[in-house]
């Protein structure tokens, strides 16, 4: 199993056969869930109303049924680090929300929110979950990011050409480290990387 990272291979090393396989049968249909209702979950604000959530870890509570033990859902904090499209989110929703100018969760184009939610939800949400669970060497974490993805990202929408078209090979993302640096914390620094449709291997 050279796929399996080590902190795995620690601590299956006692499971063979049968009982191996089971496990990571239901790795990779947890994992698959979990994506599927994340993706379900947080996709659609941006998709339809123009809105990104910062949907790391830190802000998103995971909802599970107390009587199945099966992930239900979602609940997002922190709407400060939203990034919003005004006219979007108008015109999906029939009110006239009132920015202040120059305020940073507001944009001027619809594309400018799309780096915020790549950077907090396949950088620092579900690409830890695929590496914790081994699945990011051999592509299998990516290729479930990507199906789920494809399911509620329209191939119309300008996101798709961003994130999904295999002929643009690369995102704009956070650079934490040169921010860092520079002490920076509003001015954003971004740098290019693969994105989720061109992974086949883990991101560096």
């Amino acid at each position: 199993m050279p796929w399996v990272s080590i902190q795995w291979r620690r601590e299956l090393h006692f499971w063979t056969g049968e009982n191996f396989h089971c496990l990571l049968d239901e790795i990779l249909k947890t994992t698959n869930r979990y994506t599927k209702i994340a993706c379900e979950a947080l996709i659609p604000a941006l998709i339809q109303n123009g809105v990104a959530f910062e949907a790391h870890a830190q802000n998103v509570l995971a909802r599970f049924d107390i009587a199945t033990k099966e992930l239900r859902g979602f609940v997002i904090r922190d709407l400060g680090g939203l990034r919003i499209h005004p006219p979007t989110l108008r015109e999906s929703t029939g009110v006239d929300f009132q920015f202040l100018p120059g305020h940073c969760v507001a944009t001027k184009t619809l594309e400018e929110i799309f780096p915020k939610f790549y950077h907090t939800f396949v950088h620092n949400h579900i690409q830890r979950l695929i590496r914790l669970l081994g699945l990011h060497h051999n592509g299998v974490g990516w290729e479930i990011l990507r199906k789920r993805m494809e399911a509620v990202i329209p191939e119309e929408h300008p996101v798709w050409k961003v994130w999904m078209d295999s002929n643009s090979a690369s995102v704009d993302s956070k650079c934490l480290m040169r921010m860092r640096m520079r002490d920076s914390y509003r001015d954003v620094s971004h740098f290019t990387t693969s994105h989720v449709a061109s992974l086949t291997l883990s991101p560096v």
